[in-house]
């Protein structure tokens, strides 16, 4: 028997395809209002931003931006789900060769000498301790295709690394203390975009809304990132080696990853993080 399409159909977990939309909708104009015009938002699993095969996602915001998946979404290992009261995608990740990334572009380049900066966001659970994992970034195989990535060591100690390929070297900071795998959390990253040779000084971190200790590790010959040619990647880095995939989930849909490049308006607060962190929780179930 073939069902109509449309409200009257309920998805398994309560919800038809149309009141998830609406429930959605302010889910998306409340985090991109929050952070700005530039913010950069990647809704996963959202059927309406996926090409029909769910080979590819186009990013919601002023810019857009089309990912593509390694291969269908349909086709991972694992199936989405949804999670919480707001039915917010779950997208899995195998930790092998599942990710997404689009060609170069330029709304992902920040040159941080002219004292421009980024955040990132996102809800990750990363269910491995045993090799690193690359949750966002610009960077490449060589320095010379190398920018900015955010990722969790296998040690369990976020860390965004920033590379300034003329010279061939890096401005990083870590977590003092592991983060919690194997449940679901919330992560945002701030960056001044101070730039030099206490750049690192200009990175924080907050997990579920709060700041948490961090040590930064910066270089003396570090001047600035640099406009290269690395594909932006999400669950991988960029030139996907064995050891960078994600292994677990992120959420998507209007809870999905941000990448923001700041405006005059600044670097978000502290007080933007845990907002942006109470406003999704709800959503979460978490």
């Amino acid at each position: 028997m073939v069902l109509p399409s449309g409200p009257i159909i309920r998805h398994r977990f309560g919800a038809t395809i149309d009141e998830k939309r609406l429930l959605w909708a302010s889910l998306y104009a409340a985090r991109l209002s929050l952070l700005g015009s530039t913010a950069v938002l990647v809704p996963m699993g959202d059927a309406r931003d996926e090409a029909a095969d769910a080979t590819t996602v186009t990013s919601r915001g002023e810019e857009q931006v089309v990912f593509t998946y390694s291969e269908a979404r349909t086709a991972f290992d694992s199936p989405a789900s949804f999670k919480g009261p707001g039915y917010i995608p779950l997208i899995p990740l195998n930790g092998t060769d599942e990710q997404l990334d689009t060609p170069d572009a330029a709304a992902f380049t920040v040159i941080d000498s002219g004292n421009a900066g980024f955040t990132l966001e996102m809800w990750v659970n990363s269910t491995d301790n045993t090799d690193t994992q690359h949750l966002f970034g610009k960077f490449g195989g060589s320095d010379a295709a190398r920018e900015w990535l955010l990722f969790i060591t296998a040690a369990g100690i976020l860390t965004l690394e920033m590379k300034d390929p003329s010279v061939g070297v890096s401005a990083t900071r870590t977590s003092d203390a592991a983060i919690t795998q194997g449940s679901l959390i919330h992560i945002v990253v701030t960056y001044t975009g101070a730039g030099g040779a206490t750049a690192a000084n200009g990175i924080t971190f907050y997990v579920n809304g709060a700041v948490v200790a961090s040590t930064a590790n910066n270089n003396a010959s570090y001047v600035a990132m640099e406009d290269t040619t690395a594909k932006p990647t999400i669950g991988s880095r960029s030139d996907e080696v064995a050891t960078s995939f994600v292994t677990g989930s992120m959420s998507g849909g209007p809870a999905g990853p941000i990448f923001l490049t700041h405006t005059s308006a600044g670097t978000p607060t502290a007080d933007v993080a845990k907002r942006l962190y109470q406003m999704e929780r709800e959503w979460l179930g978490v």
